[in-house]
């Protein structure tokens, strides 16, 4: 829980005569950390019922709910698995195309690892805009990564 900030409508000595609806305005935030994203996702769907009793959320387009993915060590490994053998496939198609077989890895290098909203478009993979609030606020993610792999090839 964040600290309450109060803001009194009528202390305002530039408001001029009219007089606002609400005379207090509170605002704290609220940060949730969990492995229950379902749980989380549901409560942010019931959010509307706040707003039905006049109880706005998040007033600023960048706030709302986050969603990050904490889990990349745990599918690092397969990740460059499948990435080296994608590379040894188009490896193999090059050397058949010029008559050679694929031999040993010359070099490795494994690229940057980059996480975004599942339906992200062609401009945010490319580093533009991501939507309306960023790939945070995909429940859903894409992970990618980047690797280069240099083969011998042999005759």
């Amino acid at each position: 829980m964040g600290t309450v900030h109060v803001v009194d409508t009528q202390a305002n000595e530039y408001g001029g005569p009219a007089r606002p609806a609400h005379r207090y305005i509170l605002e704290q935030q609220i940060a949730v950390r969990t492995s229950r994203v379902d749980t989380v996702a549901a409560a942010v769907q019931k959010t509307v019922l706040l707003l039905q009793k006049g109880i706005v959320l998040g007033g600023n387009l960048n706030q709302g709910a986050a969603y990050r993915f904490t889990g990349l060590n745990s599918i690092k490994p397969d990740m460059i698995t499948e990435a080296t053998r994608n590379a040894r496939t188009a490896a193999g198609r090059f050397a058949s195309d010029s008559g050679s077989k694929v031999g040993a890895i010359r070099q490795a290098n494994q690229g940057i690892f980059s996480i975004a909203a599942a339906d992200h478009s062609s401009d945010a993979a490319e580093g533009g805009y991501a939507g309306a609030f960023g790939a945070d606020s995909s429940i859903m993610k894409t992970v990618r990564v980047v690797t280069t792999v240099e083969y011998y090839l042999e005759k």
